[in-house]
């Protein structure tokens, strides 16, 4: 005989899909309304941090393009962060493989997200990095995904799941977000 599983009704379950992507859009509308920065003396001064400037490219971007999709967005925030923390951040290891053998070693998903961060940060900042040594051009998007996918086994945080799912995406999206920016700032030095 089967097992009778009861449903809730929808005003009992914590945290609904819609929640979440209304959450986002209202954070990515927010930063983008913000003040990002003021012309002072020919010098452009900006108000916010790196990381809330690309969030808000990133949001625009995809907002923009009619990629509406949750995990895009949760993806994009996410993808800011690490960005954001890289420009304060030491690695112990340049070599993603190191963070791979030593996050199995020792069954820890922490060690196997700051190796698939260091993935999504080498893909989207040094893209002539992905060919050195024995790699070949989609190693590293490989490598990425297969640890963003161990680390949501692992722990099953979200955001391992829709990094792994939306990796290639998110970095082609955040990687023309750098580019957007850094053309802004030539055009704003000329």
């Amino acid at each position: 005989m089967g097992k009778v599983i009861p449903f809730r009704g929808r005003e009992e379950r914590k945290g609904t899909f819609e929640d979440d992507f209304t959450k986002i859009l209202k954070d990515v509308a927010e930063i983008k309304s913000e003040q990002l920065g003021r012309e002072e003396n020919g010098i452009f001064c900006l108000n916010v941090t790196f990381e809330h400037m690309l969030k808000a490219k990133i949001g625009s971007f995809i907002i923009k393009n009619r990629l509406m999709n949750a995990d895009l967005f949760r993806c994009g925030l996410y993808v800011a962060e690490v960005l954001g923390e890289t420009l304060s951040k030491e690695y112990e290891s340049y070599y993603v493989t190191d963070y791979y053998i030593r996050g199995i070693e020792d069954d820890n998903p922490v060690v196997l997200r700051q190796g698939a961060d260091l993935c999504s940060v080498l893909c989207i900042l040094f893209e002539e990095r992905q060919s050195w040594r024995m790699m070949k051009r989609g190693d590293y998007v490989k490598m990425g995904i297969q640890l963003y996918s161990l680390y949501y086994a692992k722990t099953k945080r979200v955001i391992g799941w829709c990094m792994s799912r939306n990796f290639e995406s998110i970095i082609g999206i955040t990687r023309k977000c750098v580019k957007d920016m850094e053309w802004d700032g030539h055009r704003r030095a000329i």
